[in-house]
């Protein structure tokens, strides 16, 4: 199966993402830290995306 590279970056993060439900369907004991620690990456990514990632294109 080749994946066009344009669809690579959405291939990997949905294959992460199984992974990350996988963890957070099992360990009920890790819901609250995992859902704080996602929505904290993702704050930031804006913030990286924003000052880093744009300055090159």
């Amino acid at each position: 199966m080749v994946i066009p590279t344009e669809y690579a970056y959405l291939f990997a993060t949905l294959l992460f993402l199984v992974f990350w439900l996988v963890l957070f369907y099992h360990r009920k004991d890790l819901r609250k830290e995992m859902l704080f620690m996602s929505i904290c990456i993702a704050i930031a990514g804006l913030f990286a995306e924003y000052f880093w990632w744009t300055t090159d294109w």
